[in-house]
């Protein structure tokens, strides 16, 4: 959702371009655009005439849509000219994520539920007044939890020169936002993600994941967005996916199996074949986990590529990074021409330098998993020649 202020000559009116994303079935939006390949979330501007509720332009009162109906929401414009925009993750997400139980029975995936200590972190956690303290005491009565936690603060990951011995001591280097991020990503890694799957190697799954997560990073450094929410958001873009392929195997197989052949993304291939979003499946069960919705909205949008790195509210957050992560190489091929499309959104700025960060992310990707066999980064897929413009 953007908006931009227009010239008005009536004082105190002001015209506002309003631009949201809409959820919309293939069918639906090929017939209102004309173009039966339209992709099923689409971009929709309106315009309106608001009243400025103050002088400056700090708080206006913006319509979105929804469905067949309009919600408001308060937005502050007050940094409209090129500074960060304060983002309403709650209102974007509600905005574009369909009901869940418009989805027929049989397509509903049964997980098992989050660690309750997680929960519980998260929502002490949100408090205006959380302490380290109380939030430590949560932590240490999962003691699953707590080793994971004292294993990675002390690892290379994280780089300190001293060891760190107990929950509240990590929590406090970490900071609370890093330490939720990191319970959740361990949480749904550890104890949700399936033993094995049909139709896709877990192995290279997870190494794509890794990859993926590193280069969000890496974008979401150079556009000043949070690296950490980045990062987490391009882990779990896809974590309900094993579950979906071993859901409807054979159609996800013909997918893989064309994938040189394909002409529309996963999305669209899902949509195709009845088999819904994968990205709004895992939003729903992200908002029934009580994830926060900035990290919601990253795996919601994920598949939004260049659309939402273009956005001019969005294009600096770690949604933009997420969804340039996501086309990049994974074992399904998700993303036919993703390449292509990193290497024409490079060309159009000077904050983006495709090759630099491949390369970065291939160095800090084997520094993590070492011993990884069978398994091409993208900067070797560059080097080899599959990146246009690359010699």
């Amino acid at each position: 959702m953007i908006g931009e202020r227009q010239a008005s000559p009536t004082a105190g009116i002001a015209t506002v371009r309003v631009t949201t994303i809409v959820p919309m079935r293939a069918s639906v939006a090929g017939s209102a655009t004309g173009n039966s390949d339209s992709h099923p979330m689409r971009c929709v501007t309106l315009m309106a005439e608001m009243r400025v509720i103050s002088l400056g332009w700090d708080v206006l009162r913006v319509m979105v849509v929804r469905g067949c109906g309009i919600r408001h929401g308060w937005r502050d414009l007050s940094a409209r000219c090129g500074t960060p925009i304060m983002m309403d993750w709650t209102g974007l997400r509600t905005s574009i994520l369909a009901p869940r139980d418009d989805d027929p029975p049989d397509r509903k995936v049964r997980l098992p539920a989050l660690p309750m200590a997680v929960l519980a972190f998260l929502r002490c956690a949100d408090a205006a007044d959380a302490q380290t303290r109380d939030l430590a005491d949560i932590v240490e009565t999962d003691t699953g939890m707590t080793c994971s936690l004292l294993r990675y603060i002390n690892s290379s990951a994280v780089g300190l020169r001293s060891q760190v011995g107990s929950v509240q001591h990590a929590i406090s280097v970490l900071g609370i936002q890093r330490t939720s991020l990191f319970l959740i990503t361990s949480a749904i890694e550890n104890g949700i993600q399936p033993a094995e799957c049909a139709s896709l190697d877990l192995e290279l799954f997870a190494h794509a994941n890794l990859e993926r997560a590193l280069f969000a990073r890496a974008v979401a450094g150079q556009t000043g967005a949070n690296v950490e929410l980045a990062f987490t958001g391009a882990m779990l873009q896809d974590f309900l996916l094993p579950f979906l392929i071993n859901q409807s195997a054979a159609k996800y197989l013909r997918f893989r199996e064309r994938a040189s052949e394909n002409t529309m993304d996963l999305v669209q291939f899902e949509y195709a074949e009845d088999l819904g979003n994968h990205a709004q499946e895992a939003a729903h069960w992200l908002v029934a986990w009580e994830i926060p919705d900035e990290l919601v909205c990253c795996v919601l949008m994920h598949h939004q590529g260049l659309a939402v790195a273009r956005h001019p509210e969005l294009q600096a957050s770690s949604v933009a990074a997420v969804a340039l992560s996501a086309l990049l190489p994974d074992p399904l091929g998700q993303v036919p021409d993703g390449l292509e499309s990193l290497w024409t959104w490079q060309h159009a700025g000077d904050c983006f330098h495709l090759p630099e960060i491949c390369q970065r992310i291939d160095q800090e990707f084997r520094d993590l998993r070492p011993a990884v066999s069978g398994y091409r980064t993208v900067w070797q897929r560059c080097l080899a020649g599959a990146m246009p413009g690359m010699d």
